[in-house]
């Protein structure tokens, strides 16, 4: 795949979830075109998922089916891991579309400046990022890295596997963009650096004393999900998360994310993420600009706004994204065709 996600980074392979639940019946002409999936996802589970279980949605001319293995339901609550990047990506889109922000924009445009920020303890934009646009960001085109994290702090992560992005900040993800080394501006490079540098660039307010993750939160169910008709997040409680496991077979802790937030935090349930996938076929003008191919990537590979594109052989188009956290391997692909 073009973009390995945040499981890759640590070496971590996890597992979805749940129930096997009717189909939405709307139609007999649309059932009997709609394949029955359930040796399939059965197979496929018992071959390659040794612990935890897998829930799967497809929606097809307006109607949705649900299979899986195990006992939860797509209403339970699950990390999506970098999928949370289209999120982001929406919300760019929505923002150039009011006029808060251009393609053009730079780095150095919203960079946080002043006493506030110097007390932050953010450092100054240096000449080799400043001029990188939100653009390039949301297409990995700016050549930062996946990640850049200060050497003390990648000591810290490797002994905290099991939750490696808790208590980076809002400062860090500012000093972490600051400290790398920008290769090959223009190429499509994939990076967790960027999206967490882009989500803190479009909501500003670096002093803000709310934890940052709170305010992404707030601010997407506000301007993305709330206009794509995506049900409101519901009180999120970790630990009350379904249970999942690492590839040793041990208990996955979940993901808490503060400053690389916009990279990866959000959890929802898989029914949620159906829904989303749905809205793409009919998006508002404002976020069509998410999906749309920016970058040539190969030559059956774009990149949107956070979105991935791929050509198919029958000239249909495939939008996906994947997602992957300590306990959760996620996956949403779309051909509106």
């Amino acid at each position: 795949m073009l973009a390995s996600d945040m499981r890759d980074t640590f070496r971590l392979v996890t597992v979805f979830v749940t129930l096997m639940i009717p189909a939405v019946v709307a139609g007999s002409e649309t059932i009997d075109r709609f394949p029955d999936l359930t040796d399939l996802i059965t197979d496929y589970a018992d071959a390659h998922i040794p612990r935890g279980e897998i829930v799967v949605g497809v929606s097809y001319d307006g109607v949705q089916r649900w299979y899986s293995t195990g006992s939860l339901t797509p209403e339970t609550t699950f990390e999506i891991g970098s999928i949370t990047k289209t999120v982001t990506g929406m919300l760019f889109a929505e923002r150039i579309a009011s006029g808060r922000v251009a393609p053009t924009t730079t780095v150095e445009d919203l960079w946080p400046t002043g006493p506030q920020a110097e007390a932050s303890g953010i450092p100054r934009v240096p000449e080799q990022l400043a001029g990188i646009t939100l653009m390039q960001l949301a297409t990995h085109t700016s050549g930062l890295p996946r990640l850049n994290f200060a050497s003390w702090r990648m000591i810290r992560t490797l002994f905290h596997l099991n939750d490696p992005y808790a208590r980076l900040t809002s400062t860090d993800v500012y000093r972490d963009a600051a400290a790398a080394r920008i290769d090959r501006p223009g190429e499509f490079r994939y990076s967790n650096l960027g999206f967490a540098l882009l989500g803190q660039l479009l909501l500003g307010d670096s002093s803000s004393p709310v934890p940052f993750a709170m305010r992404y939160r707030d601010v997407v169910h506000r301007d993305v999900l709330t206009p794509l008709m995506i049900p409101p997040f519901s009180p999120d409680d970790p630990s009350q998360r379904p249970r999942a496991y690492a590839v040793n077979g041990r208990r996955a802790a979940p993901w808490r994310f503060d400053g690389y937030a916009a990279a990866g935090a959000l959890a929802l349930p898989a029914a949620n993420v159906l829904r989303y996938a749905e809205q793409l076929h009919q998006l508002p003008p404002e976020f069509h600009t998410a999906i749309r191919p920016h970058v040539e990537v190969s030559d059956t590979h774009m990149a949107g706004h956070g979105w991935l594109l791929e050509r198919l052989e029958n000239n249909e188009t495939l939008i996906w994204h994947n997602g992957g956290t300590g306990g959760f391997s996620t996956y949403v692909g779309v051909i509106p065709e």
